[in-house]
């Protein structure tokens, strides 16, 4: 994928030796906008963008595994039907949202009654974005409202 327009099935291997990439399976079918990580060995990839099909919302719902020992990819599952947890949609303070999201999955995973599982957005349905021009309007809002929130903290923390 080249980040704005054309993705790719290409997967790469990196040799650090001959400072090279390798062209290995190719992931079918291509897609952008993925998660992944990496367990015993293996390179998995969740969902993705640019599913044509009919009530998908162009979402894939696949969880695909690539084995580098034997160059292959392997659907081993889907998200759909409740069998993943996920969080979408981090705006603003992204990397301390994330960070809460992450804690907040793990304690699901975990069936823990925390804190944070009570708080009043988990497994709460997301509203759809509103037309323009609201949309343009609620983005400037909570830009608006966030940079507010940094300069009352940054003058917090400048006075004591």
């Amino acid at each position: 994928m080249d980040g704005i327009t054309t993705v790719e099935p290409k997967t790469w291997e990196y040799d650090p030796e001959k400072d090279a990439w390798n062209q290995k399976a190719e992931l079918d079918p291509a897609r952008g906008g993925l998660a992944g990580a990496v367990l015993q060995n293996r390179l998995l990839v969740f969902g993705g963008e640019g599913n044509p099909a009919a009530m998908s919302n162009g979402v894939y719902p696949d969880i695909d595994a690539y084995d580098p020992a034997t160059d292959t990819w392997t659907q081993i599952g889907t998200m759909d039907g409740g069998g993943a947890i996920y969080s979408i949609g981090c705006t603003g303070h992204g990397v301390a949202m994330t960070q809460m999201n992450g804690r907040i999955i793990r304690d699901l995973v975990l069936d823990r009654k925390t804190q944070l599982t009570d708080s009043w957005f988990v497994n709460q349905r997301i509203l759809p974005m509103p037309p323009e021009p609201l949309l343009s309007m609620a983005t400037r809002s909570v830009a608006t409202a966030m940079a507010v929130d940094d300069w009352w903290c940054d003058r917090g923390q400048a006075q004591g």
